[in-house]
């Protein structure tokens, strides 16, 4: 079965490899609050 992502094989690996990292990231603690980052962002902190 062909894969129609659009990804090539070298993009589709460092998209998993990025994927994975974030999650393992995420795992150790390793994240904020998406509300209160875009908060920030837009200087509304």
């Amino acid at each position: 079965m062909e894969n129609d992502d659009g990804f090539d094989d070298a993009e589709r690996a460092a998209l998993h490899h990025a994927i994975d990292k974030g999650i393992a990231a995420a795992r150790a603690g390793d994240h904020v609050d998406a509300e209160d980052f875009v908060k920030e962002l837009l200087g509304r902190s």
